[in-house]
C-alpha cells in the first residue's frame, strides 16, 4: 500500500489535551490540523492518504462536513471541516492521493483548515475517543505529517497526489487568526516571515515567537505586524520587489529601500505608478 498526506500546507496543531480554543470545540484535540499554505486560501484538495472504500459522508455541526475512509489494511482515517459534502459518496472505492473534497471552516472551526484523524486496524472509527496520534500513524506507513506537508510557496497537488510547486507572484493578503489551534506554532512564524519579510525564521525565533505568542493570545496578524515593522535586509528588498512587481530591484532600489520597515516598502511599492500598472493589466 502507497501512503501520501491528506493535504498540502502547515501543520498547525498536534494530537493532545488542550485548552479549547472556541466554544464548541474540544479540550483534547484527537486530530492534527493542516491549514493553507497561505491562511484563508480556499480551494485546497483534500485527499485519500491511502486506498479504500469510503465509510461515511455525512455532516454535523461541529465536524462540518466529514469523511472517514477505511484502509485495505484495516485502519480508519477521518477528514473533517471539509468545505462541502464530499466529492465521492459511502460505500466508494477510493485509491492514494485521490480527492475527497477542499479544506473548509465547516463547523465548529475558526479558520480553513483539514481535522485529519487517524485509527488503528481493527478499531472503529465511529467515536473519536478511538483515534490514535496521525504522527506516529503516518510514520510507519512512510510519511512525515510536519514536513511532507510543507511547501514552498503556494502548490496543489496532481492526480497522484504528490505536491506540485506553483510560482508565487504576489504577497499574500492581510493574515487573520484562523484555525481551531490552541497556540501559534512555530511553523506558521516561519510561514509569516517567508511570507512578509522575505527570509527564513530561525528556529529559535520561531520557538521564541511562538512562546509570546500562546502567553500573550497574539493572533497571526500581530506575528504580521512585528514582522513588518522589522528593517528589511537585502534579500528582503529583492523579495518584495519580485513579488510585487515582477522584477528584480536594483541597485538604486537597495540603496533606497534597505534599512526601512518592511512595512513601509510594501505601502511605498503599492503607491507607485508601476505597482498600479500591474494592477490594471
Amino acid at each position: 500500500m502507497r501512503w501520501v498526506p491528506p493535504a498540502a500546507g502547515r501543520f498547525t496543531d498536534d494530537f493532545g489535551p488542550r485548552i479549547a480554543p472556541l466554544p464548541g470545540a474540544s479540550t483534547y484535540h484527537r486530530g492534527v490540523d493542516i491549514a493553507p499554505p497561505i491562511p484563508g486560501q480556499t480551494g485546497r484538495p483534500v485527499v485519500a492518504v491511502s486506498s479504500g472504500v469510503v465509510a461515511a459522508n455525512l455532516f454535523s455541526p461541529v465536524r462540518g462536513w466529514w469523511v472517514v475512509v477505511k484502509h485495505d489494511d484495516g485502519s480508519s482515517t477521518r477528514y473533517q471541516h471539509l468545505a462541502a459534502h464530499a466529492a465521492v459518496s459511502t460505500g466508494q472505492r477510493v485509491v492514494t492521493g485521490q480527492r475527497l473534497g477542499e479544506m473548509g471552516a465547516t463547523g465548529v472551526a475558526r479558520g480553513v483548515h483539514l481535522h485529519f484523524e487517524t485509527y488503528n486496524p481493527g478499531v472503529s472509527w465511529v467515536s473519536s475517543t478511538s483515534a490514535t496520534d496521525p504522527e506516529p500513524f503516518m510514520a510507519v506507513r512512510g510519511v512525515n505529517l510536519r514536513t511532507d506537508i510543507a511547501l514552498v510557496g503556494n502548490a496543489l497537488w496532481t492526480a497522484d497526489g504528490l505536491p506540485t510547486p506553483e510560482p508565487v507572484t504576489t504577497l499574500p493578503t492581510p493574515l487573520t487568526p484562523e484555525d481551531d489551534m490552541p497556540y501559534m506554532s512555530p511553523d506558521d512564524v516561519k510561514a509569516v516571515f517567508s511570507a512578509y519579510l522575505g527570509e527564513p525564521c530561525s528556529d529559535y525565533d520561531a520557538v521564541n515567537m511562538a512562546i509570546d505568542a500562546q502567553t500573550s493570545s497574539w493572533s497571526l496578524k500581530d506575528i504580521r505586524t512585528k514582522v513588518q515593522r522589522r528593517p528589511a535586509n537585502d534579500y528582503a528588498v529583492k523579495t518584495l520587489f519580485w513579488n510585487m512587481l515582477g522584477r528584480k530591484a536594483t541597485e538604486d532600489d537597495l540603496a533606497e529601500r534597505v534599512g526601512q520597515p518592511i512595512v513601509d516598502i510594501i505601502t511605498a511599492i503599492k503607491a507607485g505608478d508601476e505597482y498600479l500598472a500591474r494592477a490594471k493589466g
